[in-house]
């Protein structure tokens, strides 16, 4: 049996967190808490739960912070012609990187070919990583030329094709049913995406010039995606900036998550989601790696607090972006992670308090405050998942410890 000593600072519920100063988490073969305990002299270390990434693009990963201006341009200058290239060849490095910022899981995008989807699924598998991947669906604007030679029927066929193959691999990663946006999609291949059971995510509602063009198709944006039954609660929806009331409504009906990216927001100039909508429902927190430039989801959880102060003079509270990014994601993609509790998996992350706080904090918000506003990959001291100790961004790569 495994030991993990530190103060435990874990969210139980919706708004409640449970802290214990002398934590000692007693962890089985199986890489689940059996129990929590009290024991002296873990007080220098804090443990959270690891994060889940709601949302991020891994071959994308390799363009991070360059622009090429608005949404619908920075697809077709910068990332249509890198995920073009992209086999998977950069998803092990991805992964790596995501564990050092405390990332233990999440939804993702690969590119459009199958052997991209195949290597994202293999490097999570290596590594631990829990959560979905997808291969984008794309018969229209697609930047495969395989695909860009035949006819619509056709391209269609051979996408929905390609997602049957890479379907019948599922595993522990589970594979999402992916339509890239309702502008890469016919109503033929949205209609064949929604008749599956898997899960679905994609985007919605990012910049006014990409809805304008998706509302032509529907009375709304997401009626788009209603018509095909791809509004479901296995769904995630990234961005959301620019919902009407009733769209918030009928997402909150479905029990569907909308992912929160202010990070990638903010560097395409794509505006403020509305948070007090959001919170109503289903909310996570993503990177939207690479228009979010890094992996951080401190860095998305900083964003988020100072992009909503900024527009409306309030902010989401530490507890709430805290549980967006851990328990909120995790019951997003259907994983029993962000809450350390007895009977849950041991993932979670091992932060040195005197990293983050340069005195005593006051209250259990004022150190949450501190571990939102402060944290960070440089005062990450180890990250366990199922148990296991990974190895942090080494040349040879992240790999369990024995």
């Amino acid at each position: 049996m495994r030991s993990i000593r530190g103060h435990l600072l874990t969210p139980t519920s919706r708004g409640s967190w449970r802290e214990e100063r002398d934590a000692v988490l007693h962890v089985g073969a199986d890489g689940r808490i059996e129990s929590i305990g009290r024991s002296a002299g873990g007080g220098r270390h804090l443990l959270v739960p690891g994060f889940v990434d709601a949302h991020a693009h891994v071959p994308q990963h390799a363009i991070c912070g360059v622009p090429a201006g608005r949404l619908l341009e920075w697809l077709r200058r910068l990332v249509f012609p890198r995920e073009a290239r992209d086999r998977g060849e950069g998803a092990e490095r991805f992964f790596r990187e995501a564990l050092r910022h405390g990332t233990v899981a999440g939804a993702f995008y690969s590119s459009a070919w199958p052997e991209s989807a195949e290597a994202c699924r293999a490097a999570m598998e290596r590594l631990g990583v829990r959560g979905w991947i997808g291969m984008p669906l794309m018969d229209l604007f697609t930047y495969r030329p395989d695909l860009a030679r035949l006819p619509l029927r056709a391209r269609t066929r051979r996408v929905i094709g390609e997602l049957e193959s890479v379907l019948r691999r599922d595993g522990r990663v589970r594979t999402a049913v992916t339509p890239r946006f309702a502008l890469s999609c016919s109503d033929e291949l949205l209609e064949a995406a929604g008749s599956f059971p898997q899960p679905v995510q994609t985007h919605i509602s990012e910049q006014p010039d990409e809805v304008s063009a998706a509302r032509r198709r529907g009375r709304d944006y997401l009626a788009v995606y209603e018509r095909a039954g791809l509004v479901r609660r296995e769904s995630i929806y990234a961005h959301g900036i620019w919902l009407t009331a009733s769209e918030w409504t009928r997402l909150r009906r479905a029990g569907a998550t909308v992912a929160h990216c202010p990070t990638s927001n903010l560097f395409l100039g794509s505006g403020v989601m509305d948070w007090k909508a959001a919170w109503k429902g289903h909310v996570a927190l993503g990177t939207d790696v690479g228009a979010g430039p890094s992996l951080s989801m401190y860095d998305v959880m900083r964003a988020s607090w100072a992009s909503h102060l900024a527009k409306s003079g309030t902010a989401p509270s530490a507890r709430m972006l805290l549980e967006a990014a851990t328990v909120g994601g995790a019951c997003a993609i259907g994983e029993p992670l962000g809450c350390l509790e007895p009977g849950r998996p041991a993932t979670l992350q091992v932060l040195d308090r005197d990293a983050i706080l340069a005195g005593e904090a006051d209250s259990l918000d004022d150190l949450l405050s501190r571990i939102v506003h402060r944290g960070g990959a440089h005062a990450i001291r180890a990250v366990y998942v199922d148990g296991k100790k990974v190895k942090l961004a080494t040349a040879s790569g992240a790999r369990y410890e024995s």
